[in-house]
């Protein structure tokens, strides 16, 4: 199935509530854009049999069915949903087949540890770039949804100055998992799910 069109979105919420104001189609388009996304449903088949119910019940059953986890509790959440804007350059370009780096910050004093010649090896086409500390290079920095898609392509290696293993520090004012968790590094690319 092609990805959904907002737009036809849009004109079919039109042709079916065309009292609706504005906000209330903008929330209903997003919500029906993101299920034939991501459960890849035709637009027309996720509004169908709609007419004659209220917006809030519309609007409460796509919900539902955009975000599952979120209801399990009795207490339904409270939901804003903005107007849906699809900008084509801050679309994530993902390539699952293999992770290739084209950056590589190497943090000033571990230019002898041994991963730098190992990613030397395994990444040759990639540019390295040596930085005081992971910290200053993000002090100055800031950050777009361009540079959040372009994650993969930038791997930075630093020395760890913290705990290797330590307890889990759970959600504040839960009850404590009691694991304990390996402290390797943080901005996981791997999108796992």
């Amino acid at each position: 199935m092609r990805e959904p069109n907002p737009n036809e979105i849009e004109k079919l919420l039109e042709s079916v509530f065309p009292f609706w104001s504005i906000s209330k189609k903008n929330e209903i388009t997003r919500l029906i854009y993101e299920i034939s996304k991501r459960e890849n449903i035709p637009s027309h088949e996720i509004i169908h049999n709609q007419e004659g119910k209220r917006f809030s019940i519309i609007k409460s059953d796509l919900l539902r069915k955009r975000y599952p986890y979120a209801f399990i509790h009795e207490k339904a959440p409270k939901f804003y949903m903005p107007k849906l804007e699809i900008i084509p350059e801050n679309k994530l370009k993902i390539n699952n087949n293999f992770f290739c780096p084209q950056e590589i910050y190497i943090e000033e004093g571990i230019e002898n540890n041994y991963l730098i010649s190992r990613f030397k090896n395994l990444f040759p086409e990639a540019q390295f770039s040596y930085i005081s500390s992971l910290k200053n290079y993000l002090k100055n920095k800031s950050f777009t949804i361009k540079d959040y898609n372009d994650r993969r392509n930038k791997f930075f290696i630093i020395k760890e100055k913290f705990d290797f293993v330590k307890q889990c520090p759970c959600t504040p004012s839960a009850i404590p998992c009691g694991y304990n968790i390996f402290n390797l590094g943080f901005g996981c690319l791997f999108e796992c799910t």
